[in-house]
């Protein structure tokens, strides 16, 4: 983890804690947009070995898909993947995410999977776009 000095408050701290900083600001003024490189952030906290891919569906800051592929869900039945990432999750669910489409697997698993992410709004009844890998807000 990259540590840096907090001018402002003349301490150490993390990049991770000063994206977990940002989104509480915006929460509480009311902006619920959160950027995918948080969210990225978030899942390391509960599955840390895992690679982790997120894609902001509309560029909306609330609706995402989550591909997650991680060696320690070798053995798990795809409820307790998601379950793993959920139970941190849920206190940002529904605000500032509304809703988050997981993709849970092993490396093995990742390596034969279609190459689709699921839009839960798109066209009112779900459809699976292409997704871009590793897509990035710029």
């Amino acid at each position: 983890m990259t540590e840096f000095i907090d001018i402002e408050n003349a301490s150490m701290v993390t990049v991770d804690s000063v994206l977990t900083r940002q989104v509480q600001r915006r929460v509480s003024a009311g902006v619920v947009m959160v950027s995918t490189e948080w969210l990225e952030a978030e899942v390391h906290k509960a599955v840390p070995d895992a690679d982790v891919e997120v894609i902001d569906l509309h560029r909306s800051g609330d609706h995402f898909h989550v591909r997650i592929t991680s060696p320690s869900f070798e053995g798990m039945r795809p409820l307790q993947r998601q379950k793993q990432v959920l139970n941190h999750m849920k206190q940002f669910i529904p605000h500032p995410v509304h809703a988050i489409d997981l993709k849970c697997m092993t490396p093995e698993q990742a390596a034969v999977t279609g190459d689709t992410a699921f839009d839960p709004h798109a066209g009112g009844q779900g459809v699976h776009i292409r997704r871009i890998n590793r897509q990035k807000e710029e």
